[in-house]
C-alpha cells in the first residue's frame, strides 16, 4: 500500500528510531529520520512533512520545546509527541496534536499515525 505521504522523526535513541523507520517504511510512508533537533530544524526547513513523529526528550531540548518553536513560527503540520512520561499529559501540549505513550505496539503506532497525517492530496 503506498501512502505517499511523508513522516519526519526526530528519536535520539537510535533502536526506537530503527524501529519507527522500519514500521513506517514498511506501510508504504517516505519516511526521513534524524537523531538531533538541529537536524530536525534543518529537515524542516527544506520541506515540511505531512506528519513530524517527535521524542519528548532529546539532548539539550524538549519535544515540546520544539513544537512550540515550528507553531510560533507558524507551521500546521501535524505533531505527535512521543514520550515515557506519563505525566506529559499534564504539560501545555496544545502545540502537539497528539501525545503518544511509551510503550506503545505496533497497532498503536499505525493507528496514531493514520489519524493525524495530514490528508491533503499529494
Amino acid at each position: 500500500m503506498t501512502h505517499s505521504r511523508t513522516i519526519l522523526i526526530l528519536d535520539d535513541n537510535a533502536a526506537i528510531r530503527d524501529f519507527l523507520v522500519e514500521a513506517l517504511s514498511e506501510e508504504g510512508y517516505c519516511v526521513h529520520a534524524v537523531a538531533a533537533a538541529d537536524d530536525a530544524r534543518a529537515a524542516l526547513r527544506a520541506e515540511e512533512p505531512d506528519l513530524f513523529l517527535c521524542d519528548h526528550w532529546l539532548s539539550g531540548t524538549t519535544g515540546l520545546a520544539l513544537a512550540r518553536e515550528l507553531r510560533a513560527a507558524g507551521s500546521t503540520m501535524p505533531i505527535v509527541l512521543v514520550t515515557a512520561d506519563k505525566t506529559a499529559q499534564a504539560h501545555d501540549l496544545a502545540s502537539v496534536d497528539f501525545c503518544l505513550l511509551k510503550p506503545f505496539d505496533l497497532e498503536e503506532l499505525l493507528d496514531c499515525v493514520q489519524t493525524h497525517i495530514r490528508q491533503s492530496a499529494p
